[in-house]
């Protein structure tokens, strides 16, 4: 998803093009009642293209200021609906009508084949959230939805209803993040290699078997930190057992190239930005 914040910088400006997407013969434009609440949008339209996707469009905004009302917003999924001629169509009259575009925000998303029940997430400060109903669907989250650092992953296989593995990570990003502030907001997630030929369940007594259990519903970071208050003989009794994986961190890195074309990308979306300035802050 992207999120594009809209700046039409007068009342003709944004008198025009909300004009235009509230003419009755465009069929596939919803207009949804006028809002008067405070930090909303006066005008919201929702425009469904040929193939059932849609995206959202936002006008004059309900803030403390009388500027607020030349500012609108327009999300939209790249992916689902860029070559759809609706899409299209808005796109170019907003180009004419809009003074700046400007990305604030923007999911990137990663797709690692391998399976949802292989992969650990390792908390942080961020809020945490776990939805699971089995050990492979599951989804965890970091941050809070819609701000830059929220963080998704999932099994994609099941929400695509797949017949392959694969684990998505989405991470929503600031317009403006360049790449090592975006490192800081990647999180961290090991992979679980092959098992060794050890049974925990074959060689422990069932005390320690609740032990092991426990420590193993536990990220990495926090595994290691319980593992080490255990005393001498329960970490040399449950060492080989509670790491028995080898863990790869690297499949969800996003390298620096990858990240700086993605970026590039975006400028499709954006109207009025020089980016030359951009460019020598980014190098």
């Amino acid at each position: 998803m992207v999120r594009l914040r809209l700046d039409f910088n007068s009342d003709e400006r944004i008198q025009n093009f909300g004009n235009y997407l509230s003419d009755i013969t465009m069929l596939f434009v919803e207009h949804y009642p006028i809002s008067y609440k405070s930090y909303s949008y006066r005008n919201l339209f929702k425009i469904t293209c040929s193939n059932n996707c849609s995206f959202v469009i936002g006008l004059s905004f309900n803030g403390s200021n009388a500027s607020s009302r030349y500012i609108g917003f327009m999300e939209f999924n790249p992916n689902k609906v860029a070559d759809q001629r609706e899409f299209q169509e808005v796109f170019s009259h907003l180009c004419i009508h809009c003074f700046v575009a400007e990305v604030v925000r923007w999911d990137l998303a990663v797709d690692v084949p391998i399976s949802r029940n292989l992969c650990i997430l390792s908390k942080d400060k961020r809020k945490y959230t776990l939805i699971q109903n089995s050990e492979a669907d599951k989804t965890e989250y970091l941050g809070v939805h819609n701000k830059s650092g929220f963080v998704k992953l999932y099994n994609k296989t099941i929400e695509s209803d797949l017949d392959y593995n694969l684990t998505r990570l989405e991470i929503t990003v600031a317009g403006d993040l360049f790449y090592e502030d975006f490192l800081k907001i990647c999180p961290q997630i090991d992979v679980a290699g092959e098992q060794q030929t050890i049974n925990p369940y074959m060689d422990l007594p069932d005390t320690d078997i609740v032990l092991y259990e426990l420590l193993m519903k536990c990220d990495l970071l926090e595994r290691k930190s319980y593992f080490n208050r255990l005393g001498r003989r329960k970490k040399e009794l449950l060492k080989k057992y509670v790491f028995s994986s080898v863990y790869d961190s690297d499949k969800f890195i996003i390298p620096k190239s990858v990240y700086a074309q993605l970026r590039h990308q975006l400028r499709e979306w954006t109207i009025g930005i020089d980016y030359s300035i951009l460019d020598n802050k980014d190098g």
